[in-house]
């Protein structure tokens, strides 16, 4: 349960940056950044290279991915009885929205990402319907 709120907590974080990037690509071409106390720092120059980059498109991937598995995990969280035949077809039809997204882009980080998805996605199905709750009902 910890690692679900975890991965909840950062999806949400990087949901508003995401949300936001417009008002901090604004904030690091203001006069406000120029006179900040920090501005003759290091990590000054590190944040403005960030939040100005072209590293945006990086996380919109990783929202495109990730999105929907936290559409999951709310859903699991929200529905206190529900078995698992209520909860496998909400995560395939999730796996079938993340091919979706993922694979139409020629870009090879949306391949890389969907690869690496599926291989945690599929072990974890893995683990849930044959190792694990299976097992138990068999008992």
């Amino acid at each position: 349960m910890e690692c679900h709120y975890r991965f909840g907590a950062l999806f949400i974080f990087l949901q508003s940056f995401w949300d936001r990037q417009d008002k901090f690509k604004q904030w690091m071409i203001s006069d406000d950044w120029e006179s900040c106390r920090t501005a003759n720092e290091e990590q000054h120059d590190y944040t403005y290279n960030c939040l100005t980059s072209k590293r945006w498109s990086e996380m919109e991937l990783v929202l495109k991915a990730v999105s929907l598995l936290y559409s999951v995990l709310c859903f699991a969280d929200q529905q206190k009885g529900t078995s698992i035949s209520g909860f496998l077809p909400k995560n395939l039809s999730s796996i079938d929205d993340i091919c979706g997204n993922l694979s139409h882009n020629p870009d090879l980080g949306y391949k890389l990402m969907l690869d690496k998805l599926m291989e945690v996605i599929k072990g974890r199905l893995q683990y849930l319907v044959n190792d694990n709750l299976m097992i138990a009902g068999k008992g």
